[in-house]
């Protein structure tokens, strides 16, 4: 049998597509946009001044793979590990659990549902989306409240975090 992490790799690198897996069935996606990976840039740059100041963890972009199970293979746009003991990390996925996920929306991915359902399944602690076009940010914790968004941002309102305390970012930062 293939290994789905070579498979999915191979498939982008003879397309210049993303690949995942999603309950067992591959989705592909057209590269970031520019705007995604600037707003991807300034979530990471926040995030990584946090990581600073309170020394915790390792923050990893996309492309990077998250190996849930052989059915679920994810490509988040931000993915932080808490503990990096915690899981396999290799040079391009990282096979456990993420404290903190974010996705950012594209026209081919304009719901967070199938996802956060995803990550419900396999007990991922937080999540964040981030809806280019209505320029706000919901707040999940899939693991207790599945795909039902526990918080949600407008553009003139600051990003926090259970998963990461003491961290705020004002949405427009994110869209500047």
């Amino acid at each position: 049998m293939n290994d789905p992490i070579i498979d999915l790799r191979r498939r982008g690198e003879s397309d210049g597509q993303r690949h995942e897996l999603q309950s067992g069935n591959i989705v592909t996606s057209s590269v970031r946009s520019q705007e995604v990976q600037r707003a991807a840039r300034n979530i990471g740059f926040a995030l990584e001044e946090w990581l600073e100041e309170s020394g915790g963890g390792d923050l990893y972009y996309d492309p990077f793979l998250l190996y849930l199970s052989e059915e679920d293979i994810i490509q988040a746009d931000l993915l932080w590990i808490l503990d990096p003991q915690e899981g396999t990390i290799t040079s391009d996925f990282l096979r456990g659990l993420p404290a903190l996920l974010v996705d950012i929306s594209t026209p081919e991915t304009p719901s967070p549902d199938r996802r956060m359902e995803i990550y419900a399944r396999h007990g991922i602690p937080e999540a964040w989306w981030v809806h280019m076009e209505k320029r706000t940010i919901s707040r999940y914790q899939p693991k207790t409240s599945g795909s039902v968004p526990t918080a949600s941002y407008q553009d003139s309102e600051t990003l926090t975090s259970e998963q990461v305390p003491g961290f705020s970012l004002p949405v427009s930062d994110i869209f500047a």
